[in-house]
């Protein structure tokens, strides 16, 4: 649908935005890349990495964009689809996959209040990074893992007060992020086996916590866990159903 590749990594522009495991293991094993500059890379380091896979395996050529998909009808006679676009072409295939991506399209809450709020309305999947937050009151609505990354760096930004809403209290652990040395790149560069080596160590990591903590959690004790307002000054955290007036205010 769009007019290049990317998907999320191209739509979203907010401020923070990183991978969200370390990058070793959100790449593919048979393409890694050296020169990660962090351990969690930004954004753009990340749709570079598409477009780089994209270009060096020769996908490009097989991609159609700006293409709207407005039907796809299976015909049970002949056991194909037959996908129509928005430009009136039409496509016949064994197969159809979807893949377009749940939240692809922003969402704005519909609570009571909103149709008379007269400041400035910003969507973490459609943000303006032209506008200025500094002295402003600003009111912060989620703390999925867009807010954890968000909300550090508006409370950064010199704003006035910077007011959080949750519904439901999140664990928050500490991100062990850091500069990967020009020595480790160079490292990887001439010997791929220990990229490929640390890639592995890193995957088995994270897969024995995932699965001790998502698939046993119920067995998992995990201590009292900080408010997420120590990560980030001057943030304060609240239930929306406690301070429903105190957000329309701001």
């Amino acid at each position: 649908k769009a007019d290049d590749l990317g998907g999320s990594w191209r739509d979203n522009v907010y401020p923070g935005l990183t991978v969200d495991i370390p990058c070793l293991t959100y790449s593919f094993s048979f393409h890694q890349n050296p020169d990660w500059s962090r351990i969690y890379a930004p954004r753009a380091e990340i749709l570079d990495y598409c477009r780089d896979v994209t270009d060096h395996f020769g996908v490009r050529s097989h991609l159609r964009f700006a293409a709207t998909v407005v039907e796809s009808r299976f015909d049970a006679d002949t056991h194909l689809w037959h996908t129509r676009l928005g430009d009136g072409n039409s496509y016949v295939s064994r197969y159809v996959i979807g893949a377009t991506g749940y939240l692809s399209v922003p969402r704005w809450p519909d609570f009571d209040g909103i149709d008379r709020f007269e400041g400035k309305a910003l969507h973490t999947s459609n943000w303006d990074n032209d506008y200025d937050l500094t002295g402003k009151r600003v009111a912060f609505i989620g703390t999925g893992a867009t807010g954890i990354q968000l909300i550090p760096e508006i409370a950064d930004r010199g704003v006035e007060a910077l007011h959080v809403f949750q519904r439901t209290p999140v664990w928050v652990l500490p991100k062990l992020d850091a500069a990967i040395p020009p020595a480790v790149q160079s490292t990887f560069r001439r010997l791929p086996g220990m990229m490929r080596l640390t890639r592995f160590l890193l995957a088995s990591v994270l897969d024995l916590v995932l699965i001790r903590v998502f698939v046993n959690y119920r067995q998992v004790h995990v201590p009292q866990a900080e408010p997420l307002d120590l990560l980030c000054q001057g943030t304060h955290l609240a239930r929306s159903e406690e301070h429903t007036s105190e957000l329309q205010s701001h």
